[in-house]
């Protein structure tokens, strides 16, 4: 096989092949953020049953106007998510929390939902990043080259290694 062929299949048939897997995976479920007692908050990608999402063999209602509207996988290129239904669901009750009005609750679960709502707040995920790269760099501020030279180095040699087989 020539290389011509190999980087055919790579570059075009592979991202294909993805995004056809992608809506599979996609079709019929939804997005679950579970809100466990004393655990982090929990992710899945869950079955529609019937108007339920199912979680560990329990249903949970679905209604129209809790769910937020998310791109998954995350991590991907934008052409190649799916947009899913997010719900944020207690693990102890059946009905979805809304996501607008969570934090102003008292108690654990609030605050576990204003710690979600951080997190997807982009500001406060720039100002966490800035205030934790001035105080882990020991160049303040600027690019550590002594820890990302050795990462940049394994990554060359195996692109030099994947070009070698490639074309000879």
């Amino acid at each position: 096989m020539s290389s011509i062929w190999i980087f055919v299949i790579i570059i075009i048939l592979l991202p294909v092949f993805m995004l056809v897997m992608n809506k599979v995976k996609c079709s019929g479920k939804a997005m679950a953020v579970i809100l466990k007692d004393g655990l982090p908050i929990d992710m899945r990608l869950c079955k529609v049953v019937r108007g339920f999402i199912v979680y560990n063999g329990c249903g949970y209602y679905m209604y129209d106007e809790l769910h937020r509207d998310v791109r998954y996988p995350a991590g991907y290129p934008s052409f190649m998510q799916e947009t899913v239904k997010a719900y944020l669901i207690d693990e102890h009750d059946g009905v979805p929390l809304d996501w607008r009005v969570i934090g102003e609750a008292p108690g654990a679960r609030a605050k576990r939902a204003r710690e979600l709502g951080a997190c997807f707040d982009s500001e406060m995920f720039a100002t966490y990043l800035k205030k934790s790269t001035e105080q882990g760099s020991i160049t303040k501020g600027r690019f550590n080259w002594r820890r990302a030279l050795p990462f940049a180095l394994i990554a060359l040699a195996i692109l030099g290694v994947l070009g070698y087989f490639m074309f000879f």
